[in-house]
């Protein structure tokens, strides 16, 4: 592929290139669209159970389901790998470190992609030098969704999407509170290839990583060596946050029920807390997509 993914959607080139402050204009405006509407227990549990299920592995998401490449033949193995990675100078290499690297949700965000850009090939691996935190995201569309934080000594487990640049743009509208960009210069060893990865598109939160007590915490749900942030679940995190932008005494569910029931005040109410209780993303690895593209 080319050194940037191509944006040819003219409200995503738009989006890349808003600041922080047009973003949030723009993302109070949506917020408000939404109106007032009443939690129910489908939704809180489906926030607490982020980022979801996915295997250790590596695995291939087709229409058919999920086969983990562990349990393919090698031969075949080999031939799947070299098609997604190998071979296909066109894919964009993206680093899955939440709901994207869960084959159930990445299967729901591109169920509706025409014939040839449903597959997806999960490549698991250790990424080393990070970590994945919470994004200091008031949770107004569901959890407190990750982000990659920088963590000297630690191997993260996250995955490669070698993905075709229809299924790039498909996630990527998605991801609407995050920037493009890409980490170069890494180590991330990934399964069933020799060759280490050094080079990804990732997308990262704006809103930066949640800190607990001025440190940022790490999503327990995430497996790592050597960590050196506090993990937390999902609940966890929620708790804390919750206690922090509500008041002591409050709870997960509080915290999700009055973010989720009218999304507009409380980012206009909360989004200071938040924002205290974050730090932003810095790597001498990063560098953020110019609205440009490739």
């Amino acid at each position: 592929m080319s050194s940037w993914p191509e944006i040819t959607e003219p409200l995503l080139r738009e989006r890349q290139g808003m600041s922080d402050e047009e973003f949030f204009e723009f993302l109070a405006g949506l917020l408000e669209a939404i109106g007032t509407r009443e939690l129910e227990d489908e939704h809180y549990e489906r926030a607490i159970g982020y980022p979801w299920e996915r295997p250790p592995g590596s695995c291939l998401v087709t229409d058919d389901g999920v086969e983990e490449l562990a349990d393919i033949d090698s031969s075949r193995r080999k031939e799947l790998v070299g098609e997604y990675v190998d071979e296909s100078a066109d894919r964009v290499p993206l680093l899955a470190y939440g709901a994207n690297g869960s084959p159930e949700r990445l299967a729901l965000k591109l169920a509706h992609l025409p014939d040839g850009h449903r597959e997806a090939l999960i490549l698991a691996g250790d990424l080393e030098g990070f970590d994945v935190g919470a994004a200091a995201q008031p949770p107004v569309f569901s959890s407190m969704p990750s982000t990659l934080i920088p963590s000297s000594g630690t191997a993260v487990r996250v995955a490669v999407l070698f993905l075709t640049p229809i299924q790039f743009t498909a996630l990527w509208w998605t991801e609407l509170s995050y920037k493009v960009g890409a980490l170069t210069g890494i180590t991330l060893t990934s399964d069933f290839r020799e060759e280490p990865i050094e080079r990804v598109i990732l997308f990262i939160s704006r809103f930066g990583a949640f800190c607990v007590d001025g440190f940022p915490v790490a999503m327990a749900a995430i497996a790592a060596q050597n960590r050196q942030s506090t993990a937390l679940t999902q609940t966890e995190i929620l708790h804390a946050a919750a206690r922090m932008s509500i008041g002591e005494g409050f709870s997960a569910r509080d915290l999700i029920k009055d973010s989720f029931e009218n999304p507009a005040a409380f980012m206009a109410d909360r989004y200071a807390s938040f924002q205290a209780a974050s730090v932003a993303f810095e790597s001498e690895h990063w560098a953020e997509m110019p609205v440009g593209g490739g």
